[in-house]
């Protein structure tokens, strides 16, 4: 690309002085400037600046660079930069990864609460492959949730609508619970049509022989436990041999309970991210399958 005279360059930010801080808690963007080496926010004149002369004939002579605009070198909303300056040597990796993972999740928490950007992975589990022995020193049970057992799912789940609880009953949802001295203690849904995504306000349609699970959760006492894993296996299981050729899921980045948990369970790597850009009025809802994967609402193909 040198040759034609092509020049490429990207441009990294921190926290930049925008219309969206003015949305965030000032809490969260005191901590978000604790962690900047010069101590403030960046100004959207400075990033126009450099912009600027980088789309300038002055620039000339730069190319396939990563131009940093993080108030300072280290590890800021998780983009790792040279270690440069006065400090003797930098952070552990440990401590860059905690404080970085901080930071990003801060941010993304800001972005997704001001509705601006939101996204999830999409995780795929092919339900071929053997399913992994896990098991709980609690003695629990996995069983489909009854209509009658509706209000036992309310105590466990009083934050709910019974309504809502009754319309995916009625729409052929199904819900997996775990119980516990005959107490729900973690249930999670799964659905064979079309599916609703309401953190994203959008929705996908797995095909004929795929199952999209959603809305789990587990009671506080017995959250790492390995009771969600007993009912994942459960859940798998019965999609298998029901004659289903894999199970979706979409998780946010920033939860890493479950993504542990389904590494343990086996997921296969992620096919993709879904999410939106909005503002105001304005989405753009966008699905992003990495190359080789089979995006949800194919099916299968018999050979």
């Amino acid at each position: 690309m040198c040759a034609r005279g092509i020049l490429v360059h990207a441009i990294a930010p921190a926290v930049i002085g925008t219309e969206l801080l003015q949305q965030m808690e000032k809490s969260t963007v005191d901590l978000l400037v604790s962690k900047i080496p010069m101590g403030r926010v960046g100004r959207p004149e400075e990033v126009a600046a450099l912009v600027a002369w980088l789309a300038s004939d002055d620039c000339s002579f730069t190319t396939g660079a990563v131009h940093d605009l993080s108030g300072g070198p280290g590890h800021v909303l998780g983009l790792a930069g040279p270690w440069r300056g006065a400090e003797p040597e930098p952070p552990s990796r440990n401590d860059r990864g905690q404080s970085g993972g901080m930071i990003e999740r801060l941010w993304f928490g800001a972005l997704a609460r001001a509705r601006i950007y939101r996204r999830l992975i999409l995780r795929e589990r092919p339900l071929s492959q053997p399913f992994p022995d896990l098991s709980v020193h609690t003695p629990v049970s996995v069983s489909l949730l009854a209509a009658g057992e509706i209000d036992a799912y309310m105590t466990f789940r009083p934050d709910q609508s019974i309504d809502e609880v009754r319309s995916r009953l009625d729409e052929g949802q199904q819900c997996f619970a775990v119980w516990q001295d005959r107490r729900i203690v973690h249930a999670a849904w799964a659905v064979t049509g079309r599916a609703r995504i309401e953190y994203l306000s959008t929705e996908i349609t797995p095909a004929p022989d795929e199952a999209y699970w959603h809305d789990v959760f587990t009671a506080p006492a017995f959250r790492g436990r390995g009771v969600a894993g007993v009912r994942m296996v459960e859940m798998m299981r019965c999609f298998r041999d029901r004659g289903y050729r894999r199970m979706l899921g979409a998780i946010l980045p920033e939860n890493r309970s479950s993504l542990r948990l389904d590494d343990k369970a086996g997921w296969a790597r992620p096919i993709g991210l879904i999410g939106y850009v909005g503002l105001g009025p304005w989405r753009h809802v966008f699905c992003r399958i990495e190359r080789g994967a089979s995006p949800p609402g194919r099916a299968g193909l018999e050979p």
